[in-house]
């Protein structure tokens, strides 16, 4: 299979556009300039399609912000057999649209950073307690950005709901 160019997935996706969207996800902070509002339905498809990903840095490389970012990660990249090598060739970098570092003052990474811990530790029991635990370690680390990642993520991960939720996830 061709790995298709990001010209002709860009084109692929503007055919997709949906204004409507554009409008929607404007109310939760993305911005509405270059945004398409294609359904994550449809970019699912397009990432089972491109399993065999030789672009990913390239990709990477152009991302410009948190959406984008995590669409790319979330939909694709996490789907491909170096997921793990490039997360963690990735996080150690400085852009600030790829790095995840819960120790890094810019605002958009550290709630990166916490977003990840956050969804992490709900999704069941075993994962809440593994990100607890790091929240914790985070907490009593030298770092003010990585105190805010942690009290923030501990403030949700030990709350009445996300407990509950994760309680039921083993029934």
């Amino acid at each position: 299979m061709t790995v298709p160019t990001v010209d002709e997935l860009v084109a692929r996706l503007r055919a997709q556009a949906d204004p409507d969207n554009v409008v929607g996800m404007a109310r939760y902070g993305i911005s509405p300039v270059g945004t398409l509002g294609v359904s994550l339905p449809l970019l699912r498809g397009i990432a089972r399609e491109l399993k065999p990903l030789a672009k990913a840095d390239a990709w990477v490389a152009e991302v410009d912000s948190w959406d984008v970012c995590d669409g790319l990660c979330n939909n694709l990249l996490d789907k491909t057999p170096f997921a793990f090598e490039k997360a963690d060739e990735w996080a150690a970098g400085e852009p600030e649209f790829v790095k995840r570092e819960a120790d890094d003052q810019r605002p958009s990474v550290k709630k990166a950073a916490n977003w990840a811990l956050r969804q992490i530790g709900k999704r069941n029991a075993n994962l809440n307690a593994a990100a607890v635990a790091v929240a914790a370690r985070l907490r009593d680390s030298g770092s003010r950005a990585a105190r805010w990642v942690a009290a923030d993520a501990l403030r949700e991960l030990n709350s009445d709901a996300v407990l509950g939720r994760v309680a039921r996830s083993r029934e």
